[in-house]
Parts: C-alpha cells; structure tokens; sequence
C-alpha cells in the first residue's frame, strides 16, 4: 500500500479518535482510552476544557492528514505532550493518589506507539519513490 495513503489514514484515525476524547469529555462519560486518568475525580469545568483542547487535537490531526506541512509541528506537539503525560505518570503526588500507573503507562505505550508509526510514516512518504 501507498505510504502517504497509510500516512492520510492514520492521520485520520487520530482525528477521529480525539473527537472520539472530546465527546466523552464533554459528556463526563469516563472510558479508559478516551480518558488518559479515568480513575481520578475530575471537575465539570476540567472536562470540558479538555473536550474543547481535544476538538482541537482532531483538527489539527485533519489539517494534517490534508497538508503535510501540518506533520512536523503535529509530531512535535505530540511528542511534547507525551513528555507531558510521563512527567505526571512520575510525578510523587500523582503516584500517592492511585494505586497502581500500570494503566496509564500502557495508555502511554500505545501513545507513543502511534506517534512513532505517525513519523515512520511521514519519513518515508517524502522519501522518492
């Protein structure tokens, strides 16, 4: 298969699945996947400040999924925001209030699984053919 045709629809998939956060955001409806910290309280306000961010997430992954000038800084962000989400998995008031970060580092895998598959992608769709 066309590299820049598995890269147009990966793309696509994150689109769909940060709209896929911001709905269960918006509704409060607290699904591991759709929310990284399922198992900690939350506010109303907190979540829908999450559904707009991950809206945004979801386009941003559109636009670049139809310009691939947005990759570079897309991959960036994300792996920007995957330095993020390691730096609270380590943090020691995070770890005093769950019992186990078994699941949010697994969460964390596959995050980051996608982000290296997004840049796999990416070098070798501008590679000549």
């Amino acid at each position: 298969m066309n590299k820049e045709i598995i890269l147009k629809y990966s793309l696509l998939a994150g689109a769909v699945y940060f709209c896929c956060i911001s709905i269960a955001h918006l509704f409060g409806i607290k699904v591991p996947g759709l929310y990284i910290y399922y198992n900690i309280q939350s506010l109303q306000y907190q979540d829908q400040i999450i559904s707009f961010l991950a809206f945004g997430w979801s386009t941003y992954f559109y636009v670049a999924s139809k310009i691939r000038d947005a990759v570079p800084p897309l991959l960036l962000s994300g792996f920007i925001a995957l330095i993020g989400l390691a730096n609270i998995n380590l943090s020691n008031d995070f770890n005093a209030e769950i019992e186990s970060t078994a699941p949010f580092w697994i969460q964390f895998i596959i995050l980051f699984i996608y982000i290296v598959w997004l840049v796999i992608f990416y070098v070798l769709s501008k590679q000549k053919k």
